[in-house]
């Protein structure tokens, strides 16, 4: 394999380690959280929406780059592709194979800030569980 290659996969692949750990820590958190407090519950939310904030950035700068793989992709038929290897276009190739590239990344980063609007979703739903469940305790035992 060439190097862009290895540096390529490299890159994919730490960015699914990190979005694995991500995904095993909201999981670690979630069955945690029953157990929290209202205060807690507020606290773990402060942070992860600080912490989604600086990532949705970086994915929304990404959002383009959907939109033009979108579009690459709607004139790149098969055919064409075809053409352009028996043609030996490497600049068309190689433009090709850097948008692939790009939009590989930009997947996974979507995918992450999906998670973290998961994980924010989730703390807010707990959050409104915990208020409403004290509410109902206060007028069961006052009535």
């Amino acid at each position: 394999m060439s190097e862009k290659i290895d540096r390529f996969t490299e890159s994919l692949n730490q960015r699914l380690v990190d979005f694995e750990a991500k995904l095993t820590t909201v999981k670690s958190n979630l069955e945690k959280l029953s157990q929290e407090s209202e205060e807690a519950v507020q606290t773990k939310l402060a942070d992860a929406t600080s912490q989604i904030e600086a990532r949705k950035q970086e994915a929304e700068s990404l959002k383009a780059k959907f939109t033009e793989w979108v579009e690459a992709k709607k004139t790149e038929a098969k055919s064409t592709i075809d053409e352009w290897k028996a043609k030996k276009e490497q600049e068309k190739l190689l433009a090709r194979a850097d948008r692939a590239e790009e939009y590989a990344v930009a997947a996974i980063v979507w995918a992450a800030a999906a998670l973290d609007e998961a994980e924010i979703a989730t703390l807010e739903a707990l959050e409104a569980r915990i208020i409403a469940d004290a509410v109902v305790s206060e007028e069961s035992s006052e009535g």
